[in-house]
């Protein structure tokens, strides 16, 4: 009785700690988006602080991984998310003298650098954690609560962060991600890093360079057959995202001429699917990675399914036909992601967690740039509905050698 209660305080924990988390974080990114465009008009300058993230997670994410490993998760958790707190206090002190400064733009990246890097340095170290805060064969329910209520605050922070940017100023945001991050702070304080952990957890290579201590977490990767091909298909869907990502806008609004509003209905219909999928997740009582290919394999054939809706010229039919595909789509995709980021938790040694994790998520970020610049060329130069036929074929191809390959063991 006592260890069920130990596991839904847990996970009540980190949902609300994920929640405000995302919530905060996804308002002030929103109201800096808007701070740009209204100051700069300018795409460039609006690209480029949004290429900020993508771009430390793989230059740095993998070196705080190394450094994870090496120390005590929660002090540095508590440690980044203080620095978090301590720069949004500065930042709501300052902002508005800043803002009229000419060299703001140099001040506002040099303050997102800080924040992002402080930021990573909390996720790694938490999410490297995971697996010591559950018992084994739970950690799925973590992940599934942690996705759901990150899913559930990046569908309200939009609307927040339009409504105090447009109300308040952008200060107000800058003051609304302070709070959160004060109760992140203190969700990260309650939850028990160590709760389950078991045996004594040395980090392994201290006495190594650290090119070498990142290559040994590369090697876990490579040796464990099934752990390889989870986190080849995670950059592969990750590439192939964009295609949804950027064929929509590109495909509802100029080839079809449907308007903001359609595209807002599917773009919903894709965020409930994903909403969907990461509550119906929580169900799973164990990770099954022999289900993905045949779940990757369906989102195949809904791909191609989009890709026959755009032939039409009847409007009503296009919108509702591809609300209904991008909200099976979303909710398979999470219903795919999440157990296999619990299957690289449970797979990995608690002291290799941070390595393998950082590097996880360094493969994903490099994949989503490169999948929008791809998929962004082929809708400018090539006949829409094209690209969702292949694509779809493409995916259910990959599915098939990914269900051939996995081994129900491992």
């Amino acid at each position: 009785m006592e260890k069920t209660k130990g596991i839904s305080r847990q996970l009540i924990t980190a949902g609300w700690t994920s929640f405000f988390s995302e919530i905060g974080s996804s308002t002030f990114m929103f109201s800096v988006s808007l701070l740009l465009l209204h100051t700069y008009h300018n795409a460039g300058v609006f690209t480029l602080v949004q290429l900020l993230e993508p771009g430390i997670i793989l230059l740095f994410n993998p070196f705080i991984g190394v450094y994870v490993d090496q120390h005590k998760k929660k002090n540095i958790a508590l440690t980044s998310q203080l620095g978090l707190v301590i720069t949004f206090v500065i930042l709501s002190a300052w902002i508005n003298k800043a803002i009229k400064s000419p060299l703001f733009l140099v001040y506002l990246t040099i303050c997102l650098f800080i924040i992002l890097i402080s930021t990573q340095s909390r996720k790694v170290s938490y999410q490297a954690a995971v697996i010591s805060m559950m018992p084994r064969g739970s950690v799925n329910k973590m992940v599934s609560v942690q996705q759901t209520c990150t899913l559930s605050a990046t569908l309200i922070a939009p609307f927040i962060g339009s409504l105090l940017y447009s109300t308040l100023g952008f200060k107000s945001s800058v003051f609304f991600e302070g709070v959160t991050e004060i109760i992140v702070l203190l969700g990260i304080f309650l939850i028990k890093f160590e709760l389950y952990a078991t045996g004594n957890h040395t980090f392994q290579g201290t006495q190594k360079n650290i090119l070498s201590q990142l290559a040994s977490g590369l090697t876990i990767i490579k040796v464990h057959r099934n752990l390889l091909l989870v986190v080849l298909l995670s950059s592969f869907i990750n590439f192939f995202f964009a295609a949804i990502n950027i064929g929509l806008p590109i495909t509802v609004i100029e080839s079809k001429n449907m308007g903001s509003f359609s595209l807002a209905v599917i773009e919903v219909g894709l965020s409930i699917g994903m909403l969907s999928g990461g509550i119906t997740s929580g169900f799973m009582k164990s990770v099954n990675i022999t289900v993905i290919g045949f779940r990757l394999a369906i989102i195949g054939i809904l791909v191609v399914a989009m890709g026959v809706f755009f032939l039409s010229n009847v409007l009503i039919i296009i919108l509702i036909g591809i609300t209904t595909l991008c909200f099976f789509i979303g909710l398979l995709i999470v219903r795919i992601n999440i157990p296999m980021s619990s299957y690289v938790k449970e797979s990995v040694p608690l002291d290799y967690q941070g390595r393998v994790n950082s590097t996880v998520d360094a493969l994903s970020s490099l994949m989503s740039p490169f999948g929008i610049i791809t998929f962004g060329f082929l809708f400018a130069h090539t006949w829409n509905p094209t690209i969702y036929l292949l694509s779809g074929l493409f995916i259910l191809f990959i599915s098939i050698g990914f269900s051939h390959k996995i081994s129900k063991g491992d």
